[in-house]
């Protein structure tokens, strides 16, 4: 029921004001109750933060986001301890007061509830190791507010403070005694101080911040004319503490009597209704973004779609280019394969030209020297027919001779017949030599021709080279003319 009047102070710092919510009251009447709750029902600090979360979550867009950040600190006769420095040290840290007069706090990032509970408790154990002052020192729990704008450009602050301010019994004089009148002077002066500031207030001026109180030095931005503040009152129902009940009342009293400006009110409308309206501009913009995603998407999902056909056909293209490539090598290899062949061909082929030309020279000279001896052959054959004319008319002459001079005749022609046969035959032994010595040059150039001819068709396949006739047509020819004549 507390929490359902402290809710709209909440909506507020999402909104962007300072709101300070104190806790106030005597000893043992349940302030740090109503801050820090129980383990079955939870405090201000608790609800608080899991209302600031609930709202930036509702109003946090794609163009837009929330950051939070915990401080927490002692304030102790003006002496300030932060009590996350001893567990956090190398964490980042944020200034809080007047600029004459500032502390440095370790800030913790809390992204949501749980991660807030976890700070909250190292806090409040640091705190507890000096319970023993704890009636007279001031706690001070900061949620920073961070709220960014990624279109737009506009970033805003605020914070949330929640403070548990010490004993009010402090504030009555008779309560001092020797042992604590220091720790009571000091709370003394410092509730007196936040009594002014809110005394201000109620004048409608600004509060003056740059009195010696630490406590309205370090909240100096939220006890502002532009701030919020919420003061929870706590009171004792026992008749022996009515001194001290009456004299938190006149405190509260004082302080109820705050309240903004006029012209502030009237300015706070006129800026919410235009956030109104740009809450409704940016909520139809979100929608044409939505829009504009959904479309974006199906055109990553198309993209994606051709560039997977892409990289199917660039890997088809790769794959053909290095058969090409490889193809390419092989024709370049055989190529220079069959160029190094042709180049061993043809010298071959010229080789082969030069013996055939020797060849003919050696066939050509041995017609020259076949046609000396068959002209020689001619001669003797000549001779040879002169011969045997002479013998017939040898033969003839004979047998006109007379039977008595036949025997003397016979006897003086014997001798110049045996002389003419001797010479017919050498003549003829002469002839068949040269005969068997032509055949056989014959044969060997015919076996040489055959040879030859053999290894110029064993080339025949090549286009350039020409086709040598074959000798052995005309050999054959020769040979049988030769034959015929002999």
């Amino acid at each position: 029921e507390l929490f359902h009047d402290v809710q709209p102070f909440v909506q507020s710092a999402l909104d962007g004001y300072n709101i300070s919510i104190f806790a106030y009251g005597q000893s043992r009447s349940g302030k740090t109750h109503t801050l820090e709750g129980s383990s079955h029902d939870r405090g201000l600090y608790l609800r608080c933060f899991e209302e600031l979360f609930d709202l930036s979550n509702s109003d946090t867009t794609s163009t837009s986001h929330f950051n939070f950040y915990f401080t927490a600190c002692e304030l102790y006769n003006d002496q300030v301890r932060d009590l996350l420095s001893e567990s956090r040290s190398t964490a980042l840290k944020v200034r809080m007061g007047v600029q004459e007069s500032f502390v440095e706090l370790v800030q913790e990032k809390v992204e949501n509830p749980l991660e807030f509970s976890g700070a909250l408790k190292t806090a409040l154990q640091n705190q507890s190791v000096h319970s023993t002052k704890a009636i007279v020192s001031h706690l001070i729990i900061t949620i920073h507010i961070h709220y960014r704008n990624y279109v737009t450009g506009e970033h805003l602050y605020s914070k949330l403070s929640l403070v548990d301010l010490p004993a009010s019994e402090c504030l009555l004089e008779e309560d001092a005694n020797r042992d604590n009148v220091t720790d009571c002077l000091h709370v003394s002066k410092s509730l007196s101080a936040l009594g002014d500031a809110l005394a201000s207030l109620s004048a409608k001026k600004e509060p003056v911040l740059s009195g010696n109180s630490r406590l309205v030095q370090i909240l100096a931005d939220s006890l502002g004319s532009s701030s919020k503040i919420l003061l929870v009152v706590h009171v004792s129902p026992s008749a022996s503490n009515l001194s001290r009940t009456l004299s938190t009342l006149s405190f509260s009293a004082r302080a109820r009597n705050a309240e903004l400006s006029l012209g502030n009110r009237d300015t706070i409308k006129k800026w919410r209704d235009v956030a109104n309206d740009s809450r409704k501009e940016l909520h139809e913009k979100e929608k044409e973004v939505s829009d504009l995603k959904q479309e974006v998407l199906g055109l990553k999902l198309s993209l994606s779609e051709a560039n997977d056909q892409c990289t199917l056909l660039f890997n088809e293209v790769q794959k053909a280019w290095r058969v090409s490539s490889t193809l390419q090598t092989d024709l370049k290899s055989e190529n220079l394969m069959l160029a190094d062949k042709h180049k061993i061909e043809k010298e071959q082929n010229n080789q082969l030209r030069d013996q055939i030309s020797r060849l003919l020279e050696v066939e050509q000279e041995q017609k020259i020297k076949m046609h000396e001896r068959d002209l020689t052959i001619q001669s003797l054959q000549a001779k040879l027919k002169s011969i045997e004319s002479q013998l017939n008319d040898a033969l003839n002459s004979s047998d006109a001779r007379s039977t008595i001079g036949s025997e003397s005749a016979s006897v003086i022609s014997t001798p110049k017949m045996m002389e003419s046969t001797a010479e017919s035959s050498s003549v003829t032994k002469r002839l068949e030599e040269e005969l068997a010595k032509r055949d056989a040059l014959i044969e060997k150039l015919h076996e040489e021709n055959e040879k030859l001819f053999d290894r110029l068709t064993e080339k025949s396949g090549l286009a350039s080279s020409p086709q040598a006739p074959s000798p052995s047509s005309n050999q054959a020819t020769n040979a049988q003319g030769r034959d015929i004549g002999r």
